[in-house]
């Protein structure tokens, strides 16, 4: 086709890519074309930052990055204790509303609960055990019944 014709599209070519550095770590280290790739250094904890030295030339300045992490916040487990008074039932529906547990979960829970004296029915960050052992104690003395609900580190 020529130039002048309708259909004429100019060809696009392709720019050349720049050399991949020695190391070969996936990175493109160039900064300008005039400019030779920048040595990478194949140690990932580097970071690198271009600097002057003294002489003139263009170096890499590496520093190590900081352990610093962030720790998970600790566990608590909200703990519910047996009594002769507070019904089955009671705890079973305390189980479904405050720590969502379903039906069958709920009714394992407080069997576990009426035989062995004390069960576990969530572990949560302090806050969030704080606020269901508070939920807990309001529903048992709304209803009229002496449950009790503790907390402790998992």
């Amino acid at each position: 086709m020529c130039p002048g014709s309708p259909r004429w599209k100019p060809r696009i070519r392709a720019r050349p890519r720049p050399p991949v550095c020695a190391a070969r770590c996936q990175g493109w280290h160039t900064l300008r074309r005039s400019l030779a790739p920048l040595p990478c250094s194949p140690d990932p904890g580097l970071i690198g930052s271009v600097a002057r030295q003294p002489e003139g030339e263009t170096g890499v300045v590496t520093k190590k990055r900081t352990a610093e992490r962030t720790q998970l916040p600790r566990r608590f487990k909200v703990l519910l204790h047996n009594d002769d008074y507070t019904t089955m039932e009671f705890v079973v529906w305390l189980l479904q509303t405050v720590f969502h547990h379903d039906e069958t979960t709920a009714t394992e829970i407080m069997l576990h609960i009426h035989r062995r004296g004390i069960g576990v029915a969530g572990v949560y960050t302090r806050e969030i055990a704080e606020t269901r052992v508070k939920q807990v104690e309001a529903l048992a003395r709304e209803h009229e019944f002496p449950l009790r609900a503790s907390m402790e580190e998992d």
